[in-house]
């Protein structure tokens, strides 16, 4: 388990070892920081948190935008989104395209999708139908889902 932070150049491709603080790609059990300035784009699944707290913290830009590609990020930890980070989906360009986030929640904690005051997510795509599916604590009946 290691703590990697992206390379404070510009960021890169997840995959690329270039695109990570002392060249090497985060992988199961690290926690990873995404500084500001750089942008770091998913071109592969996904597997990254230690299980305690932060799985992903971005303060740079999170983006997922690969026509032609479906992707799955599998998250033990929080995804935190500071003041000025930003995640960004586009798939505006492929109708095909599949994203999941699966959070990894033992029976120790529960992790979440945190926005912090300042942050964006900006989300695009083609016309498509919505369909959304809840697990946990809520049931397909529930017309409120409180996010605080």
């Amino acid at each position: 388990m290691a703590a990697i932070s992206s390379n404070g150049t510009g960021g890169g491709n997840w995959s690329a070892a270039a695109s990570w603080s002392g060249g090497v790609v985060p992988g199961a059990g690290d926690t990873v920081t995404i500084v500001s300035g750089d942008e770091i784009t998913i071109d592969q699944n996904i597997t990254t948190g230690s299980g305690s707290g932060t799985g992903i913290d971005v303060s740079g830009k999170f983006t997922i935008n690969n026509p032609g590609a479906s992707y799955t990020i599998t998250l033990d930890g929080d995804l935190i989104v500071n003041s000025g980070g930003e995640i960004a989906w586009d798939m505006t360009t492929d109708t095909g395209f599949l994203f999941k986030l699966l959070m990894a929640c033992g029976s120790d904690g529960e992790w979440g999708v945190i926005f912090n005051d300042g942050s964006v997510i900006n989300m695009n795509g083609a016309t498509k139908t919505v369909k959304v599916a809840i697990d946990g604590n809520h049931t397909a009946t529930d017309t409120t889902i409180l996010v605080a």
